[in-house]
Order: structure tokens, then C-alpha cells, then sequence
């Protein structure tokens, strides 16, 4: 015998389906919140990564147009003392960049090998701390290929604030 749903009965059936469609709708929409976020989060990567490769695309077109002056310099066999030359008038411009004074420059022998040439110099200069911590970043941080070899500090005088820094510098050029 079929006996027909009460109002209460199906009171209780609509209500039980709606609360499942609504709870099944929320959880859709929930899903899909979530894999928008990830899309957005993995724009926001691809987005991060595509800046830094320009970054490196743009300083690349200052190193090849660096890179090609100095081969051209190895090029042209005026060779050793244009290099040494070439690394000393480098390193006035990062020392007059930071408010340094170069006390000595002593050139050591240029080492040419057949694919590429090693000219080291030897500075001695004057400043104070900061300023000799911001040269030896700035030679760390350039595109130059300069290594500091070795590095001596010492006060230049009793009661002075400023320092005595002996470099040995060392850059390799390609040829």
C-alpha cells in the first residue's frame, strides 16, 4: 500500500536535498577557489622567474658588450700592459666610487695561456671601514670576473679611524 508523504515528510526530504545541493555547490565552488588560488600563486611564480630572467638577459647584453671589448683588447697583442692598465683603471673607478685613495698600485706578471690571460694587481689604498667593505662587494658582485687573492687591513695611524687595505686583485680575460 502506498501511503502518501505528510507535509512534514516532505518538508524534511526538500529540506535534506536543498542542504545537499547547497552543500555540494559550496564544496564545488571551495574546489575551485582552491585551484584558482594555485593558478594564481603559479602566475605569480612564472611571473617572479620571467622578471629575474630578464634581469639576466639584460645584464648578458652588458657582459657580451664586455666580454667583446675585452677580447678585442687580447686581440690586438698590445697585450700585458694594456690588460694591467685596463684592470688598474677599473679598479680607480670603483675606488673613486667609494671615496678611496690609492696609496700603491704594483702590477704582478700577466699569466697567457692560450684561452684566456690572467693579469693580477696588487692595491694598497685608504679609507674608511665601510667604504672598503662596499669596494670588496661591488668586486665580489661584478661581472668582471675580479678576485681578490688576498687582503691585509691594518689602521693607518694610531687614533685614525681609516684603514690600510692591501689587495691582491686578479681577473682573468678570454680571449
Amino acid at each position: 500500500m502506498k501511503r502518501a508523504l505528510t507535509k512534514r515528510e516532505k518538508l524534511i526530504i526538500y529540506t535534506t536535498l536543498g542542504i545537499f545541493l547547497v552543500s555540494l555547490t559550496f564544496s564545488g565552488l571551495l574546489q575551485g577557489y582552491a585551484k584558482l588560488s594555485a593558478l594564481n600563486q603559479d602566475i605569480a611564480n612564472k611571473t617572479a622567474l620571467l622578471r629575474r630572467h630578464f634581469q639576466l638577459v639584460k645584464k648578458g647584453g652588458d657582459i657580451r658588450s664586455l666580454y667583446e671589448s675585452y677580447r678585442s683588447i687580447l686581440e690586438s697583442e698590445g697585450s700585458a700592459q694594456e690588460l694591467d692598465t685596463h684592470l688598474f683603471n677599473e679598479m680607480k673607478d670603483f675606488a673613486a666610487t667609494f671615496n678611496l685613495t690609492i696609496e700603491r698600485v704594483k702590477p704582478l706578471p700577466v699569466e697567457l695561456k692560450k684561452e684566456y690571460a690572467q693579469v693580477s694587481l696588487e692595491v694598497e689604498i685608504v679609507g674608511d671601514f665601510r667604504s672598503i667593505f662596499q669596494l670588496i662587494n661591488e668586486l665580489e658582485n661584478s661581472p668582471s670576473f675580479i678576485k681578490v687573492l688576498s687582503l691585509r687591513l691594518s689602521q693607518q695611524s694610531a687614533g685614525s679611524q681609516l684603514l690600510r687595505c692591501r689587495l691582491t686583485l686578479s681577473r682573468l680575460f678570454f680571449s
